[in-house]
């Protein structure tokens, strides 16, 4: 029987398994040196807004959360809000993945020594315009960065110092501002059939040494701030199943 109810708290000090809840609202923090962090929430549960996730001392460990609901009618958003001055860390690997929407909300940040794995059955929103007023959430991996979406992705900063990244989205994937969006050794892109990448007005910003990019009907728009080479990338990032194991997904 899943675990159900309003808010969710646990803290603990050799990881943490929660692989069937129903709540609306989860904080998880791990203190021990050892153990993951995974929390699946079940079809029934719907939407799960995630407060705060953190690895403090775990040697290697990741983040791993998901919703699993598709129904338009009781959709699977998964919403992160974290506090203020607040994100998500972890020595290890980070996974999010959303039967719906998947929204980084503000000061939604997160931090991995591993890689980073952002997933949505709809869309995989980093960043917003409020009154006029431009936020954007970062994400900063060890590893590489995969992000899909079945709809669009809406770009924030992603950093992979020494990795890749990859944004796959089913519709367009956009910028909202000047700033540099993407830093990374490599960059592989990919729109949906009627989909595009920037705006003529906006282009996505990027410092990569390699791109690689496919885009449907619509047009691809990207400002290089040095040198590029046109090239396959490679990227891989390490998913956790629904049954705790591991396995590796690539793109190239």
């Amino acid at each position: 029987e899943p675990i159900q109810g309003d808010s969710l708290v646990v803290r603990a000090q050799t990881g943490i398994d929660l692989l069937a809840t129903e709540v609306n609202d989860a904080v998880l923090v791990n203190h021990g040196s050892t153990g993951a962090i995974r929390l699946i929430e079940t079809a029934g549960g719907g939407a799960l807004t995630l407060l705060h996730a953190e690895q403090t001392d775990a040697n290697g460990d990741g983040i791993f959360v998901q919703t699993l609901s598709t129904d338009s009618t009781n959709p699977g958003h998964l919403t992160v809000l974290p506090g203020s001055g607040q994100s998500l860390q972890a020595p290890g690997d980070i996974g999010l993945r959303a039967g719906g929407n998947l929204v980084l909300s503000t000061a939604a940040n997160l931090v991995a020594g591993g890689s980073v794995e952002l997933e949505a059955g709809s869309s995989v929103i980093m960043a917003a315009t409020v009154s006029s007023v431009r936020s954007e959430r970062s994400v900063i991996a060890g590893g590489d960065v995969r992000v899909q979406a079945g709809a669009d992705i809406a770009v924030g900063s992603i950093t992979a110092a020494t990795g890749h990244v990859a944004l796959i989205a089913g519709g367009s994937i956009t910028d909202g501002d000047d700033t540099l969006d993407i830093s990374a050794l490599g960059l592989y892109l990919q729109s949906g059939s009627t989909g595009g990448v920037g705006a003529g007005s906006d282009a996505l910003d990027i410092s990569v040494d390699r791109l690689a990019i496919s885009v449907g009907s619509g047009s691809a728009f990207v400002n290089e701030s040095s040198a590029l080479t046109v090239d396959t990338v490679l990227v891989s990032v390490n998913r956790w199943a629904s049954n705790t194991t591991v396995t590796s997904l690539s793109d190239s």
